[in-house]
């Protein structure tokens, strides 16, 4: 549950954390607890689906995520890209609803990230008011209290769902190669806006090494939710491989194609495998024989089935619920039974009327019930997924492909 906090009450909180720890709590006063402690009744309460997307397949909701690659593989390009149709109501499966972005961009120069936007089809940049972009941003290091709080006031001022950081080298005065370094990020900039219910798109380059990561310490994938490995498979093929989930419901692996229909640049979601848990199939029939509407959430299902006696885990519930959602289309999503979600092309932006759009007030920062983007199917493969091989796990190697490339562009 996200709770309510001004910048100057979570350093409280810290401050007295550190008081306590060091014996200055007056003993003789009402106990209080540092932090405020969860309420389980009301949490589980509160019936929220915990997979719940800002941009599928890459951004869960109020996730914490990194995309890091090799230079010219084009990972601004698609984070441009990701910001621009969030602020606009386009996502790579289609339409979502609009929301507030904070992009802080410590590399290109203005009229480079104007003419990429128009590659993309904003030819009217009054449809772009829900972007907020720093071109080289006047702000102090990302990994000090003052830089902190200028990012966490602009976000809960300006009411943003996500603050991309592009890239993460420049946006912080320490070393990048140290640990602390990304540990004081983290306490002055990235703790609070997760804290505020706000997500992050991290932006990095890769090592010399890619088989190390990103470039710099291993600090850098213990603050974040999900880390995509992004590479360049050529005929504008990008691979992004999940070096890091915490949300389980992310694909370890997500194939994306750039294209330039009527001459807009975008990208679609590639067909893939999915593989799913022993057992889905014959629980997602259950769920059919019980009756279970085709978009019930995961906890839902989960009630639904204990109450039949039918008790089963979390995670093979999501299975079949993803199973299910492929096996039947709502008309007019233009995939077919076997396809991924958003394979086929995406209409290029139409900017002549205005988007459906989440308002400051509808998406509050700090938010107490956050509302899901656009609902759409998820995590979908082929019928009769079970059983099929997991993807490899751990980083990818580049070197291992023999399509692979590098790309020309940042």
């Amino acid at each position: 549950m996200t709770m309510e906090y001004t910048y100057e009450q979570l350093l409280a909180i810290a401050e007295k954390v550190g008081a306590s720890a060091n014996g200055s709590h007056d003993p003789n006063g009402p106990w209080e607890p540092p932090t405020p402690l969860v309420d389980w009744v009301a949490a589980y309460g509160s019936g929220d689906d915990p997979v719940r997307w800002l941009a599928e397949p890459l951004l869960p909701d109020q996730g914490a995520v990194a995309i890091f690659a090799k230079g010219g593989t084009g990972k601004s390009l698609l984070a441009l890209w990701l910001a621009a149709g969030l602020a606009t109501g386009h996502g790579i499966t289609g339409p979502v609803d609009a929301v507030e972005v904070l992009y802080l961009d410590y590399e290109m120069t203005l009229n480079t990230v104007v003419e990429r936007l128009e590659d993309m089809g904003y030819d009217n940049p009054g449809v772009l008011k829900r972007l907020h972009y720093a071109s080289l941003p006047s702000l102090a290091p990302l990994d000090s209290k003052d830089g902190g709080r200028a990012v966490v006031d602009m976000a809960v001022h300006l009411g943003v769902a996500l603050v991309v950081i592009d890239t993460f080298g420049r946006a912080v005065h320490g070393e990048e190669d140290r640990a602390d370094t990304v540990q004081a990020w983290y306490r002055w900039t990235g703790q609070l806006l997760k804290a505020a219910g706000v997500g992050f798109l991290r932006i990095d380059h890769a090592g010399k090494d890619v088989k190390k990561g990103q470039r710099g310490t291993s600090a850098k994938n213990d603050d974040v939710d999900v880390v995509w490995e992004m590479a360049e498979r050529g005929a504008g093929e990008y691979v992004l491989r999940a070096t890091k989930r915490r949300v389980s419901w992310v694909d370890e692996r997500v194939v994306l194609t750039r294209t330039s229909d009527h001459g807009v640049l975008a990208y679609r979601w590639t067909d893939q495998a999915v593989t799913f848990l022993a057992g889905t199939k014959e629980v997602a029939e259950l769920l059919d024989e019980l009756g279970a509407p085709l978009d019930i959430s995961r906890r839902q299902a989960m009630t639904l089935l204990r109450s039949s006696g039918h008790g089963k885990g979390n995670n093979l519930v999501g299975d079949a619920l993803r199973y299910r959602r492929d096996q039947v289309r709502p008309s007019g999503t233009g995939t077919t039974s076997g396809e991924k979600a958003g394979t086929g092309p995406v209409p290029p932006p139409t900017h002549d009327t205005e988007p459906q759009v989440v308002t400051p007030e509808d998406h509050p920062v700090p938010p107490t019930e956050h509302n899901p983007p656009g609902v759409g199917p998820y995590e979908v493969g082929p019928p009769g997924g079970a059983g099929v091989p997991d993807p490899p796990k751990g980083l990818f190697d580049p070197s291992t492909d023999p399509d692979l490339q590098e790309g020309q562009t940042r």
